[in-house]
C-alpha cells in the first residue's frame, strides 16, 4: 500500500524521525504542508501505521490544498477517508480511527453529512486512483506464489 501511494501521490513524500523533524518531534505521525506543498511521515512507524498516516496525510494533500474548512473538518475528512481507503484495501484501522474521528467530531448533523459526503465523493476517487497500481505493485508476489505453488515436489527427501 505505501509503494501505491508513493506511485500514485504527485506531490514529494519524506519519511523522517523525530529528531529531523520539530513536527514530529511535537507528537505528529506525520503531516501535508500546504506551504510546501509536502508529505511528511515519522520513518519509525510500524508498517500499518505508516500506511494509514500516509493514507491520511495524501487525503489532507488532495483535499485541502485549499480550503476555508477548520481544523476539525478537515481532520475529521481525511480521516474518515484514510479509514475507508485502508478497510478496502484490508487494513483494520478502526481501533486507532474512530477515536482520532470522535477527538474531532461535534455534534452538528449538517455539518456530519456534508463531511460524510465530502468523504464519500474523496473515497471513490482515491480507490480508482490507487486500486491499478496497488494491484500492479501486488502483482509479482502473486505471480511467484504461483511459480512456486507449481514446482514439483521433491519426494526424495
Amino acid at each position: 500500500m505505501i509503494e501505491a501511494i508513493k506511485s500514485a501521490s504527485k506531490i514529494p513524500i519524506e519519511f523522517k524521525n523525530k529528531s529531523e523533524d520539530s513536527n514530529l518531534a511535537n507528537g505528529a505521525k506525520g503531516y501535508y504542508s500546504p506551504t510546501t506543498d509536502q508529505i511528511v511521515v515519522n520513518k519509525d512507524l510500524e508498517d500499518i501505521h505508516t500506511a494509514k498516516t500516509l493514507i491520511h496525510e495524501y487525503a489532507q494533500s488532495i483535499l485541502h490544498k485549499q480550503t476555508d474548512k477548520d481544523r476539525s473538518q478537515r481532520e475529521i475528512e481525511a480521516e474518515s477517508l484514510a479509514f475507508v481507503i485502508c478497510d478496502h484495501f484490508g487494513l483494520d484501522t478502526s481501533e486507532y480511527s474512530f477515536g482520532y474521528i470522535a477527538s474531532y467530531a461535534n455534534n452538528d448533523p449538517k455539518e456530519l453529512k456534508e463531511i460524510l459526503n465530502n468523504i464519500q465523493s474523496a473515497a471513490h476517487e482515491m480507490i480508482e486512483q490507487l486500486e491499478p497500481i496497488y494491484k500492479e505493485k501486488s502483482l509479482p508476489f502473486s505471480h511467484r506464489m504461483i511459480q512456486v505453488l507449481a514446482l514439483p515436489l521433491d519426494k526424495s527427501k
